[in-house]
């Protein structure tokens, strides 16, 4: 009996190990995995740092844009260039007419003044590798200006 008992022993032991095929498996399922995670490791990179750029170019247009509204007088006019600190943004400035409607536009209690009202639009612009990407900034100013 006891040989019967060894033997049904020995077909457990042999047989309770992994056949290649479940290894395989085992092996293909993770690779699958490893590379879907990395694959969303790399995007979340990717766009971490997008993130950032349209950061500092939020940061870069609004400086920008404070430089414009303490500008006077504020002529329609247009500028561009690139920011010595940050060379990869580039900048471009637009003051022009605003034409639509705004309360008491051009009436002023003095008759050698008139209200002006501009619209300022800054962009930043640069690149992600082959791709351009822009910001834009609009806003209104409204000054007093002299007729004579």
């Amino acid at each position: 009996m006891k040989r019967g008992s060894e033997s049904a022993l020995f077909l457990h032991n042999a047989n309770s190990g992994f056949t290649l095929l479940e290894i395989l498996v085992a092996v293909t399922v993770l690779a699958i995995s490893f590379t879907a995670l990395s694959r969303l490791y790399g995007g979340s990179l990717r766009s971490i740092e997008n993130t950032e750029k349209y950061a500092r170019a939020t940061v870069l247009a609004e400086d920008k844009m404070n430089q414009l509204l303490q500008t006077v007088p504020f002529p329609p006019s247009s500028g561009d260039g690139v920011f010595e600190k940050n060379p990869g943004f580039r900048w471009k400035t637009e003051i022009a007419e605003y034409t639509g409607p705004i309360g008491r536009q051009g009436i002023t209690p003095i008759a050698t003044e008139r209200l002006i009202t501009r619209n300022l639009t800054v962009t930043v612009m640069w690149d992600e590798g082959n791709t351009p990407r822009s910001l834009s900034l609009e806003t209104l100013k409204t000054a007093v200006e002299e007729t004579r």
